[in-house]
This record gives C-alpha cells, sequence and structure tokens, in this order.
C-alpha cells in the first residue's frame, strides 16, 4: 500500500509522529511496557550526551545544558529499570549519572551515585549468596 503526495510521489504509509524524538519514551509509557520505557530513556540519555559532546562547544552553557537532560533521562530509565528489579540496567544508569556529575564537577552528586551503584551490587550480591563483591554478577551482565 502506498500514498500519494502532490505531484504523483508515492510513500508507504508509516506512523505518524509529532514533537520530537524526546517524546518516544512518553508515548512508550502509555503502552505501560517498562521495559521498553527503560531502554528508551536509556538510548535516549545516551544520544543526548553523544549530541552534547558532539554539537556543542566544549564547556558551554549549551552543552552543559543537555547533560543535565541527558541526566533526568538516566533517572527515568533507572526508575524503571527499577521496576523491573534490572541490576544491569539500574547499573548503568547510576554510573552514567556519576559519570556526568563529575564532568560537571559535581562531586557531591557523583559520590552520592558512586555509594548507590555499589548498594546496588552489594544487595544483589546479598540475595544471591555472592561474597566475591559483585564479580559473578558483572560477569554475567
Amino acid at each position: 500500500m502506498s500514498l500519494e503526495l502532490q505531484d504523483g510521489e508515492q510513500t508507504t504509509p508509516h506512523v505518524r509522529t509529532t514533537g520530537d524524538l524526546a517524546d518516544v519514551p512518553e508515548q512508550a509509557l502509555e503502552g505501560k511496557d517498562l521495559h521498553l520505557t527503560a531502554r528508551l530513556f536509556a538510548l535516549l540519555a545516551d544520544a543526548t550526551v553523544g549530541t552534547a559532546g558532539h554539537e556543542c562547544e566544549h564547556g558551554s552553557n549549551g552543552q552543559a545544558k543537555m547533560m543535565r537532560v541527558a541526566a533526568g533521562y538516566f533517572e527515568r530509565s533507572h526508575d524503571a529499570y527499577a521496576s523491573l528489579n534490572n541490576h544491569s540496567g539500574i547499573l548503568h544508569c547510576l554510573l552514567m549519572r556519576e559519570t556526568i556529575a563529575r564532568w560537571d564537577g559535581d562531586e557531591a552528586t557523583a559520590g552520592q551515585m558512586e555509594e548507590r551503584y555499589l548498594q546496588v551490587l552489594a544487595d544483589h550480591d546479598a540475595a544471591v549468596g555472592d561474597g566475591g563483591g559483585g564479580a559473578a554478577f558483572l560477569q554475567a551482565a
């Protein structure tokens, strides 16, 4: 099936979206698929970090703003992964939030993210009986 446009041009139908890429996870939330939502927010956060690094002048206000936006996306992803009890996803989000905080010079937040990261590892170790400091979990991830 194709749709006819002006001047006889043909195209195949596709999902019409409004807004920008940031709307995609919000639309996923409407579907109640937490795994999809968590993954989409993580991908959006990663893409925002990449865009901040490649499209913005180093140290500019625009770059800092994009990095704060990415941190917010990682937090949303973290929340969804936490609801799923997905340790790998939680750890990824905490690590990225720590990295962004260190980039921004926010050692207090970076330290909090590191503590939360280590707590997730410790909780996982206790749950599975691994006394190896998370080594078995990290190898499996």
